[in-house]
């Protein structure tokens, strides 16, 4: 094949039929611009799968365009000299087939269903007329087109379908489970039980993750924190597990007095944190404040000055007393 003066530009080479042509061009020593409406590089991996690194890489460029932009595809041929255009990209669509279906049903009943046959002279829609009452009944339930698959599950409760990743409960994690895949969406299974929902995409390398799934592990790691902390008050002094009970009968949120307490030993040390646990039960006030006040009122008392001595002898007082008067104790 003669085109060592071709370039092409291939629309849309991310996708599966794009890859191939752009990697049969390459083959043939076709300088090549491949775009895609996605500035993501993974989504081109599919050229360089299979194929030794770096290889065509001179003649191979990368760039993201918007084919409904006139503008920008008169630019990107201007300026990189295109010959010849592959036109491969299609209509970007929200996820799910529900879009799809709109715009076919729309195309069904403006063009479709109104033009005239060309062998009966008709319209689609009266000859459906015709035939609809010889026609069958439709099964009162679609049929089932998913596709199951035994898959395993990664440590972060993941699975993994066409290189994107969904969440499942974490109870499940690194275990295999059932995955269902429709056209829309995919189920997951364990054993019978359907464990997890999601909407299926067709991008690629994203991560859907539904937030009620890692509620059951955050709530394990934070009754596991709050367990280690509550050890840590018990170990102050031996009424600490009194006084936690005392505080869960008065207070809404114990944990959180236990929390400023252990901040508190931090501060003051635990010798002063369990002499003022002790005085709480003296005085009956059983709260994280108490405490703090109970260490800010010891704080304002300061030691009784000590008598004064004096190491050197010039520094003696001279000091002269008179002799007592005794006669006071004569009868």
């Amino acid at each position: 094949m003669a085109m060592s003066t071709e370039r092409f530009l291939v629309t849309g080479a991310a996708g599966c039929i794009g890859a191939w042509v752009v990697r049969l061009l390459l083959d043939e020593g076709v300088p090549v611009v491949a775009t895609d409406l996605s500035a993501d590089l993974h989504r081109f991996e599919l050229i360089s799968q299979g194929r030794p690194e770096n290889k065509h890489d001179e003649k191979l460029e990368f760039d993201q365009l918007d084919v409904t932009s006139g503008a920008d595809v008169a630019a990107i041929v201007a300026d990189r000299g295109i010959t010849r255009i592959v036109h491969l990209a299609g209509l970007q669509l929200p996820p799910g087939l529900n879009a799809l279906n709109t715009a076919a049903r729309h195309w069904m009943d403006t063009v479709a269903n109104v033009r005239i046959h060309g062998e009966t002279h008709k319209q689609p829609s009266e000859l459906f007329a015709l035939e609809k009452p010889h026609l069958n009944a439709l099964p009162p339930l679609p049929a089932d087109t998913g596709v199951i698959r035994t898959v395993p599950t990664s440590s972060r409760f993941r699975v993994v379908l066409d290189t994107n990743r969904y969440s499942v409960p974490s109870l499940y994690a690194s275990q295999p489970l059932l995955l269902k895949t429709f056209a829309d969406r995919l189920c997951i299974y364990h054993g019978e039980k359907l464990i997890a929902t999601h909407t299926r995409s067709y991008d690629r390398h994203q991560d859907f993750e539904d937030p009620e799934h890692g509620k059951e592990l955050l709530d394990q790691r934070r009754a596991a924190r709050d367990a280690k902390l509550l050890l840590r008050f018990y170990g102050l002094c031996p009424r600490a597990e009194e006084y936690y009970l005392q505080l869960k009968i008065r207070r809404l949120n114990p944990r959180q007095h236990i929390a400023k307490i252990m901040a508190l030993s931090e501060v003051h040390g635990c010798d002063k944190i369990a002499r003022a646990i002790e005085d709480s039960f003296e005085f009956q006030a059983f709260s994280s404040d108490y405490i703090a006040n109970i260490l800010q009122q010891r704080e304002r008392f300061r030691p009784e000055p000590g008598p004064l001595h004096l190491t050197r002898r010039q520094d003696l007082l001279e000091v002269e007393l008179e002799q007592p008067d005794l006669s006071v104790y004569e009868a």
